[in-house]
């Protein structure tokens, strides 16, 4: 996935300048990143997420078992999280 970076307006705050010189570099900024995340992740950061659901309305309702599932399942999207960024660690 590529992420398109703003282009600078004519009037520049930072340095003053103002459009119009040749140089066209220092007007625009095109840099196109890669920020693909690994499925693994993703899905990690989903459980980690309902897992946090589940714990919180344990607390609340006083329910142990529905809290205990939900740290169980935050656990295991950390380790799914962790894994799928070492698989993206690999790939570069």
């Amino acid at each position: 996935m590529y992420r398109y970076v703003r282009q600078r307006p004519d009037n520049d705050r930072r340095t003053g300048a103002q459009c119009g010189s040749t140089d066209s570099s220092a007007h625009s900024i095109n840099i196109k990143e890669d920020r693909h995340m690994n499925k693994d992740r993703i899905e990690g950061v989903v459980k980690q997420v309902t897992g946090s659901v589940k714990e919180a309305a344990g607390k609340i309702l006083g329910d142990a078992k529905l809290q205990t599932d939900g740290k169980a399942e935050k656990a295991a999207g950390s380790i799914q999280n962790a894994v799928g960024g070492v698989e993206d660690a690999l790939k570069k």
